[in-house]
C-alpha cells in the first residue's frame, strides 16, 4: 500500500487538475460571452450606420428627382458643345469664326458675293499672317546676327607692280677685296 502522504498528493493533484479544468471551462465560457457581446455591439453599431446612412440618402433623395437630374445633365452638355464651340473659334484663326455667318451670308447677298467676300478675308487674313511670319524671321535673324562676332576689318592691301628695272640691271662685281 501507497503511504499516506503519497495518496493525500494524489487526490490532491485530481483535485487541482479538476479545478483547473472547470477553470479553463470558465474562461472559454467568459471569452465566448465576451466575443458575443463585442460581436453584438458591433452588429448594433452597424445597424445605427446604416439608418443614419439611409436618413442621409433619404434627405438628399428628397431634393433629387430624375427630371431635376435630366436637366442638369443636359445643361452641362450644352455648356460643353458651347466650349467646344469657342475652342473651335480659337484655334483656327483663318475661320475668323464665319461658320454661322456663311449661311446668312448666302441668304441676304447670294452664294456669288460671299464666295468674293470669304476669299477677300481669307487672303487678308493670310497676308497679315504672312507679314508677321516675315517680322519674327527678321527677328531671329537680328537676334542672331547681335550674338555674332564682328567681322574682321583688313586695311586693302596696295598693289603696287614691282619694278622690272633691277632685274634686267647689270650686276656691279666688286673686285676690291681680292689680292
Amino acid at each position: 500500500m501507497a503511504p499516506p502522504a503519497a495518496t493525500t498528493a494524489l487526490k490532491r493533484k485530481h483535485e487541482l487538475e479538476k479545478q483547473r479544468d472547470q477553470l479553463g471551462g470558465t474562461r472559454l465560457t467568459l471569452e465566448t460571452q465576451v466575443n458575443a457581446i463585442e460581436s453584438a455591439h458591433f452588429n448594433a453599431q452597424t445597424m445605427v450606420t446604416m439608418r443614419e446612412g439611409a436618413k442621409v440618402l433619404q434627405s438628399i433623395h428628397k431634393q433629387l428627382d430624375v427630371n431635376k437630374v435630366e436637366d442638369t445633365v443636359e445643361d452641362i452638355r450644352e455648356q460643353m458643345e458651347i466650349t467646344q464651340q469657342i475652342a473651335k473659334a480659337i484655334s483656327d484663326p483663318l475661320n475668323l469664326g464665319l461658320d454661322g455667318l456663311d449661311e446668312v451670308c448666302v441668304e441676304r447677298l447670294g452664294s456669288v458675293w460671299c464666295a468674293l467676300l470669304f476669299a477677300d478675308v481669307s487672303r487678308f487674313v493670310q497676308d497679315a499672317l504672312n507679314a508677321e511670319l516675315a517680322g519674327l524671321e527678321q527677328e531671329v535673324l537680328d537676334e542672331r546676327l547681335n550674338g555674332a562676332d564682328p567681322v574682321p576689318v583688313a586695311s586693302p592691301v596696295s598693289k603696287v607692280a614691282p619694278s622690272t628695272s633691277h632685274f634686267f640691271a647689270k650686276p656691279k662685281l666688286r673686285f676690291s677685296h681680292l689680292p
